[in-house]
């Protein structure tokens, strides 16, 4: 019996590299795909955002409308405020912008992307053209 190198069992372990090939190829073109997509950029190529900052009793400290190239909210805000924060296991944790400090057990500031509540914080947070960032200083419920 001669033994060749396109036996069945050789078949099956060359079809199977092939699919995790094509599976890893694939993966990789999506998450390309995604990563661009949420970061929208203006016809001009830079991104338009307002950041506002609140304090516990709802008066606006801060206004302010920025054109950007960065994509990460974090160095947005660093470059335009003087940021308190601290390493958390999710990254960092926001104790303060300006003169707007929290001590995180009363008081903590909150992130609404577009009026809705961040579930992410502010070095996880991407920006993208024409976004709203509320910074808004809000009581601990816990």
């Amino acid at each position: 019996m001669q033994r060749t190198f396109l036996n069945k069992k050789n078949l099956i372990k060359i079809v199977i590299a092939l699919l995790m090939v094509g599976i890893c190829v694939l993966a990789f073109v999506l998450v390309n795909y995604y990563n661009k997509s949420q970061v929208k950029r203006a016809e001009d190529g830079s991104i338009h955002v307002q950041v506002l900052v609140i304090d516990i009793d709802s008066n606006t400290l801060s206004d302010n409308s920025y054109s950007t190239d960065n994509s990460s909210l974090y160095d947005l805000m660093d470059e335009h405020y003087t940021l308190k924060t601290e390493d958390g296991t999710y990254g960092k944790v926001l104790l303060g912008i300006d003169n707007l400090i929290t001590d995180f057990n009363t008081t903590y500031i909150a992130i609404y992307v577009n009026g809705d509540y961040a579930n992410y914080g502010i070095s996880t947070l991407q920006i993208s053209d024409g976004d709203v960032f509320e910074f808004k200083e809000e009581r601990v419920m816990w």
